[in-house]
């Protein structure tokens, strides 16, 4: 993993705490392992003012946004959305079992890979939504499927980056 060790010991005990939240709770922490941003979320998500997103996107890309998904399952459009928008190192979704599903940026990307990330991942995100309104999106492996697709073509737009599972 490309991140520090102080913030390897930040990240996880963390982790260990919201993933066991019934709503879902983000944890930002910069690189030397400080935590940048605490918060408290909805059942199924983690809304941020503009003030917050702001403040985020302003960071050098070293930031990691950890948080849980109280009903497992990998990352989403959404959060992958919110890593291309912030300008994040890592994205990380943690769950009830204790997997840890990420996706780390490559170490050096251009505005244009940024832009790309942005817009790929809205366009999953839509077409996640069509599938679910149209009832296509019912079990959980059919968004394991849906995710291995979606994770396969972000990888191949932008170059070096990369998903995991940490079991």
């Amino acid at each position: 993993m490309n991140i520090s060790k102080v913030a390897k010991t930040t990240i996880r005990p963390s982790e260990a705490l919201i993933s066991q939240l019934p709503y879902e709770g983000m944890v930002v922490i910069d690189n030397a392992g400080k935590v940048v941003l605490l918060k408290k979320g909805e059942r199924s998500r983690v809304v941020l003012n503009a003030e917050e997103v702001y403040d985020l996107s302003r960071r050098k890309p070293q930031s990691i946004m950890t948080h849980n998904h109280p009903s497992g399952g990998p990352l989403s459009p959404e959060d992958i959305y919110f890593a291309f928008k912030t300008k994040l190192r890592e994205v990380r979704a943690v769950s009830p079992d204790n997997t840890v599903y990420l996706m780390e940026m490559p170490k050096k990307l251009n505005p244009n890979d940024y832009y790309k990330g942005i817009k790929e991942s809205l366009r999953f995100a839509k077409i996640l939504e069509k599938a679910k309104t149209k009832g296509l999106m019912k079990l959980e492996k059919d968004y394991t499927t849906f995710y291995r697709f979606m994770t396969m073509k972000l990888k191949h737009i932008i170059p070096g980056l990369k998903f995991r599972t940490l079991i």
